[in-house]
């Protein structure tokens, strides 16, 4: 762009001198401020790209904190015991970790960003949602049975945000097997303290059945000649040796279990347990035995007598239940680190009331028995580190399921 001072000098060359003068200053001052005003600009345009500079590293830090209390966050989540559910205040589902959706037994894409009262009911927790994301307020703990039959522990949480409801964290805690466990420990002390009166009292009782034993025996032998008398002291004989054998039997029982380990491969050990039966007279040829065994080798380790015991009192009890013709299935079949023996029969069935007596000591549907012969049993597969579990339906059989683990 041309100079327009020069133009402007030579219509006003006429003016006085003192005008020109005055312009001239002027126009200098002028052209200083602009100098000045671009230099300011400059210095500003340092300034904003050293700020912006500082803004970007300042996010670029931000963004690296984030992203590394994300990774925490979601490390905490996938490795916590407990299951997560956050579910802020109009009902959004916005959290959730895998453990929650196993207890659920859920997907978790039809779980996250979705309503909370489209899925559950407002107490499904134990508690009602929309009063505790109202009033900010809600029970501590509570226990709720899922229709799967998990035992769980709910603890909500409200969270805040300066005295703002953010929503609501619903910790879920499995107690299924913590309350399992809890039982069978009751049961074991239970057992332990009626196996310490049980051997007090026959201790007690052997002493004086051995003294009518010998008297009976003598009176018995004496009474030879009046054959009437004599059939009833064989009778009373025949009594009290069954009593006795009922005393040993349950001394034998509350007595702790003398293991003696060795190294056992259950496959083979299987096919001679089911060669025995085969070959038992005293098993009725009616009942059809099979087997599915693979050609695998698994080890454990194990009292061979103890645990041929144990099975065999399931498999005669599975023979007892089948009244007519039927079979016996043993199969076997290997998970992880250990290894499940499936007895199955075709039989009678256990009524459900019954199902959780079966193991108690002196529990016996049959006529003849001591009801010890299954408690017997869990005792040994436990002492192996061991559990079972039963499955029956009346008249569609019964299936029992030893769990043994593997030899590492």
């Amino acid at each position: 762009m041309p100079d327009p001072w020069p133009h402007y000098f030579s219509q006003i060359r006429n003016q006085p001198q003192d005008i020109l003068h005055q312009l001239e200053d002027t126009c200098s001052n002028f052209q200083q401020k602009i100098k000045a005003m671009e230099n300011a600009y400059l210095r500003l345009q340092e300034r904003l790209i050293a700020v912006n500079a500082e803004a970007e590293k300042t996010k670029n830090d931000l963004l690296k904190k984030i992203t590394k209390h994300t990774a925490y966050i979601n490390t905490l989540l996938k490795h916590n015991d407990s299951g997560v559910i956050l579910v802020e205040p109009d009902g959004l589902i916005s959290l959730i970790n895998d453990k929650a959706t196993t207890i659920l037994q859920m997907d978790k894409n039809k779980l996250l960003y979705k309503n909370f009262w489209d899925l559950f009911s407002d107490e499904f927790f134990g508690f009602s949602l929309k009063n505790a994301l109202r009033f900010d307020f809600c029970i501590k703990t509570c226990f709720v049975t899922l229709a799967n039959q998990r035992e769980i522990k709910i603890s909500p949480c409200p969270i805040n945000d300066n005295f703002t409801n953010q929503g609501i964290l619903i910790l879920l805690n499995d107690m299924t097997q913590t309350k399992k466990t809890q039982e069978e420990t009751s049961h074991l002390e239970r057992l332990k303290t009626i196996g310490e009166m049980t051997t007090s009292i026959v201790h007690d009782i052997k002493n004086p059945l051995g003294a009518m034993r010998g008297y009976l025996s003598l009176l018995h032998h004496d009474l030879q000649d009046q054959p009437n008398l004599q059939e009833m002291t064989r009778n009373i004989l025949e009594g009290l040796k069954m009593v006795e054998r009922l005393s040993n039997s349950i001394l034998h029982y509350v007595k702790p279990l003398e293991l003696n380990f060795t190294n056992v491969e259950l496959i083979s050990f299987l096919k001679d347990l089911c060669c025995f039966i085969r070959q038992d007279p005293s098993f009725p040829k009616r009942v059809k035995l099979k087997t599915h065994l693979p050609e695998d080798i698994l080890n454990t380790s194990a009292d061979k007598e103890l645990l041929k015991n144990a099975l065999l009192n399931i498999i005669i009890n599975a023979f007892q239940a089948i009244e007519k013709e039927g079979e016996i299935t043993i199969a076997i079949l290997k998970n992880d680190n250990n290894c499940l023996i499936s007895i199955s029969d075709t039989g009678v069935g256990i009524i459900p009331n019954d199902l959780n007596k079966i193991f108690l000591p002196f529990f016996t549907t049959k006529k003849e028995g001591n009801g010890l012969g299954l408690s017997e049993t869990l005792k040994i597969i436990k002492a192996h580190g061991g559990f079972i579990t039963v499955n029956s339906r009346v008249n569609g059989g019964t299936t029992f399921n030893i769990n043994l683990p593997l030899k590492r």
